[in-house]
């Protein structure tokens, strides 16, 4: 197999990308061209902002299974950004092979598709991964008090020696994620009973490579996780630091002003939506028509996948939730 760090781009009449030669698709164009129509997916994995769903892809080295996000560029702001930073999905790769690069688990990056209209989306298409638990169930968890009856095969104390551990390899891969949520963690446990798990990171769109953190920088990352128990966040940033840099009580300090003023901010977000929200309820939107009907029997939780003031198309996939 070619090495995993290895890319080539390609250009195709209505696409263009780059992709990873570890899993170098046998037809490109045909590839392409499945991946970036949702009605050929397999099953929708997520629907909010973006858009995430599963497809199968046929590689030189075997058939895999991928995961792939759309990300839509409509809108004068998104098209400057795209062009200034590039698009979200070039940021997801780049950040993917950053990862790889310095060992740091990310799943692997298998293609990037990007429009050549200015407003057309973009795509980062990934391998898929199977067995993991997310982050943000075990966390719901450790709020509740419950994560030794869900989940009693994750010790608590060394699951945050393995994320400060985790992610002080990131950082000192010069990679700041900026995202750093418990949404985008991934655990998967080792092969080996006595093994350790693993921790994925993912949505790397925001992240900024090549760089030197900062003690801030590093900190800003740390405390976007939601860990409410004092002696689990003493675990964390003592595994974190492991007692370089000294000056650990300052940093200790730091970090909970930060976690405090995050909490803050989440709070005013709230507050401040608010008011359009009930705008919103009192100014109708026109639906989209090729949004079909939601299913006879359909949950009010997933009714919001066939919401027909989106702009997304094909919302009728099958909903699979990792719960």
């Amino acid at each position: 197999m070619q090495s995993q760090f290895e890319t080539e781009e390609f250009a195709l009449p209505e696409h263009e990308g780059e992709l990873s030669q570890a899993w170098k698709p046998i037809d490109l164009e045909a590839t392409v061209a499945g991946l970036v129509d949702p009605s050929s997916t397999t099953e929708t994995l997520y629907w909010g902002r973006n858009y995430l769903y599963g497809a199968q892809v046929e590689t030189e080295a075997a058939p895999i299974a991928v995961a792939v996000k759309q990300f839509r560029n409509q809108g004068l702001g998104r098209r400057l950004e795209r062009k200034i930073k590039g698009s979200k999905a070039q940021r997801s790769w780049r950040g993917a092979l950053a990862l790889m690069r310095a060992g740091v688990a990310t799943p692997d990056p298998v293609l990037l598709i990007e429009s050549r209209q200015a407003a057309g989306p973009s795509f980062y298409v990934s391998k898929r991964l199977t067995g993991f638990v997310e982050a943000r169930y075990y966390f719901r968890s450790l709020e509740t008090r419950t994560e030794r009856l869900d989940y009693p095969d994750i010790d608590p104390n060394r699951l945050m020696e393995l994320l400060g551990r985790s992610i002080r390899r990131l950082h000192d891969a010069g990679v700041w994620h900026r995202d750093l949520s418990i949404g985008n963690l991934l655990l998967m446990p080792s092969d080996d009973s006595e093994g350790e798990m693993t921790v994925y990171f993912i949505d790397l769109n925001r992240a900024r490579t090549d760089r030197r953190l900062t003690v801030s920088q590093r900190t800003r990352d740390l405390c976007r996780l939601r860990i409410f128990r004092r002696p689990q966040q003493e675990i964390l940033l003592r595994s974190y630091w492991d007692g370089r840099l000294g000056g650990f009580g300052l940093k200790t300090w730091l970090y909970r002003f930060y976690f405090n003023g995050f909490l803050v901010k989440i709070w005013l977000k709230g507050v401040l939506r608010a008011p359009f929200r009930w705008l919103a309820a009192l100014v109708p939107r026109r639906p989209h028509a090729h949004i079909p009907a939601a299913p006879n029997g359909t949950s009010k939780r997933d009714r919001v996948v066939w919401d027909g003031l989106s702009d997304q198309p094909h919302q009728q996939f099958v909903i699979t939730r990792t719960t």
